[in-house]
């Protein structure tokens, strides 16, 4: 999220700052979680920017719970952890580390709890469709 607040700081400091020289119309692209920030400051951006995510998975929490970065995730060390975050109805669903990160990555970042960009019509989403096996 601060690198979401970090993206919409700049594109207001170039909007307002004219010493540099005059910038804009303004958009916002990435590839994979770069697409998925992109498109996080698209849809929580003021302004009618372009945004263009490129390959971006609608959360971060597949890419943590269940692709290739859920592979350097120390699993084992979380879940002794977990107990000290869980609520008693997580404990009672004997909830593991990866449902705790899917819930709290799916709670901040699922792009379908916000608002669409105000300009749609400058929203290109490039994605794929690619079976993979780990």
């Amino acid at each position: 999220i601060a690198l979401v607040c970090e993206g919409l700081s700049l594109l207001e400091y170039f909007k307002v700052n004219t010493t540099l020289g005059k910038f804009g119309p303004f958009g916002v692209t990435g590839i994979s979680m770069g697409g998925h920030m992109a498109a996080l400051a698209g849809c929580n951006s003021l302004d009618k920017i372009a945004v263009i995510p490129c390959l971006s998975p609608y959360s971060a929490s597949p890419v943590f719970t269940e692709a290739l970065l859920s592979k350097w995730v120390d699993w084992e060390t979380l879940d002794r952890e977990l107990p000290l975050y869980l609520t008693k109805e997580q404990e009672e669903l004997e909830w593991d580390s990866r449902d705790y990160m899917k819930f709290l990555l799916d709670s901040t970042t699922d792009l379908t709890r916000f608002g669409p960009p105000k300009c749609p019509q400058a929203t290109i989403q490039v994605i794929c469709n690619l079976r993979y096996s780990m």
